[in-house]
């Protein structure tokens, strides 16, 4: 190890961790392959010496990442910094969009230019049409200064929880820094999403919730009603609560469902006059994942309807989680009680999101999850979590002048068996435990021994 700390030009791992450095800054994509093999072939160990340099590497990251949103000067830097098929001009897209949508329900926005495009504007009336909340909470300041702050708040408090992430997982900065620098991280800092702050605040939830549950429901709750899909973490401590915590808090939290669905509806006849608001889903195979998104990408190929692709892909999971069980590659029973809390709540989010259609900038939300799969997980089931790590994909190297489709294709394809074995998978783990907390093991013997008996 002293060998390695004062002559690192000696050891292989000193320049597998310059290749971290040089990648990021060539294409996020071909990083974010690379920082995969890393986990799956590489000894985490021999990187510990040189955590400085992801630490560093991170940082620097984010920091060239908010300085180039301020002027259109660094138009280039910002764009390269992105993946080429989500990146554009425009600082922190859905930021702005959203504080337009805002400010449209108590003021009026003429032909505004998003910074710094010259071809996308907006004007009133204009909403974002995310849940009962999104279309009641103003905002009335100047769009561009509230992106610049909003943006800065939200990237500081990744950093802030990167810092105690790495501070708690001293040994695990290697992977902590993948974490934050893979391309669907990437992706929803970029457009700077509202998921980024319903992430940051159903972590802060969560975090309490052992604390102060009353009040982290009632965030989630909050947080479910400004965008609908939060409501997956309520319904994951639903299933915490009834199946490992002793119904803790159960009642509260069947209320605060009720509540959800009472005023959701409550809006949906007397403001919004539609269950459904949004009319589009997304569809693309490099940049997009859930059920709805890939049985609208396979009626473009086999020209059927997309609701039989749809009602397919279902039965076919269905089978999966019925018939066989492969969740004990999750090593779940060796996380702590709170890392089952945290499991739990989100991955039943990961479940609602996937019956629709998303950008793949939704993906961090179930980073919790990944971070337990790769801590506790053996070799086998890092494959679960190789979709984090390629949606969304671009091979592409524009200092080469070089495009990989096929691969890239490939690629992508890839990832989408890894999400559905991550979805089957888990759903394998809700029907363990629940088989467990009803003693159906010993249900079936008693059965079994009954018609034995019977017979005899």
């Amino acid at each position: 190890m002293t060998d390695i700390r004062f002559k690192p030009y000696k050891d292989i791992y000193f320049y597998y961790s310059l290749l971290f450095v040089l990648f990021l800054f060539t294409n996020v994509s071909i990083f974010s392959i690379y920082a995969f093999l890393i986990i799956v072939l590489l000894n985490h160990n021999r990187f510990l010496p040189y955590g400085g340099i992801f630490v560093f590497t991170t940082i620097t990251f984010y920091i060239l990442r908010f300085s180039a949103s301020i002027s259109d000067k660094f138009n280039g830097l910002w764009k390269s910094l992105s993946l080429s098929n989500y990146a554009s001009d425009e600082r922190f897209w859905d930021l702005q969009l959203n504080l337009i949508s805002m400010k449209c329900i108590v003021g009026n926005v003429e032909n505004y230019y998003l910074k710094f495009s010259t071809t996308s504007y907006k004007s009133c009336p204009y909403s974002a049409k995310y849940g009962p909340l999104s279309t009641k909470i103003p905002y009335i300041g100047d769009i561009w200064v509230g992106t610049i702050i909003f943006s800065f708040l939200g990237i500081a408090s990744l950093i802030f929880i990167y810092f105690l992430l790495i501070k708690r997982e001293a040994d695990n900065k290697l992977y902590c820094s993948i974490l934050l620098l893979i391309s669907p991280i990437n992706f929803v800092v970029e457009r700077m999403n509202i998921d980024l702050f319903i992430f940051l605040f159903l972590l802060l939830a969560i975090i309490n919730y052992s604390k102060y549950p009353r009040i982290s429901i009632l965030l989630v709750l909050f947080l479910s009603l400004y965008k609908i899909h939060p409501l997956g973490v309520m319904i994951g401590l639903l299933f915490y609560s009834y199946f490992i915590d002793n119904k803790k808090n159960i009642d509260y939290i069947i209320n605060s469902l009720v509540s959800f669905f009472t005023i959701y509806f409550l809006d949906a006849i007397f403001f919004t006059s539609t269950l459904i608001d949004t009319e589009w889903r997304p569809a693309g195979l490099d940049i997009t994942f859930g059920i709805l998104s890939d049985a609208i990408i396979l009626s473009k190929f086999i020209e059927n309807n997309a609701i039989v692709n749809y009602l397919f892909i279902l039965l076919t999971i269905f089978i999966f989680v019925i018939f066989f069980d492969f969740s004990s590659i999750l090593n779940f029973s060796k996380f702590t009680p709170l890392e089952r809390l945290y499991y739990l709540s989100f991955v039943f989010l990961f479940f609602v999101n996937t019956l629709y259609a998303n950008y793949d900038y939704r993906i961090p939300l179930f980073f919790p999850c990944l971070f337990l799969i790769i801590k506790y997980g053996s070799r086998q089931s890092y494959f679960l979590v190789f979709f984090a790590f390629v949606m969304p994909v671009d091979l592409k190297i524009s200092l080469l002048n070089l495009e990989m489709n096929l691969i890239q294709n490939i690629v992508s394809l890839i990832g989408r068996l890894s999400i559905y074995s991550f979805l089957i998978i888990n759903l394998q783990l809700v029907k363990k435990i629940i088989f467990q907390f009803l003693n159906f093991e010993d249900l079936k013997t008693k059965f079994t021994s009954k018609i034995k008996s019977i017979n005899k």
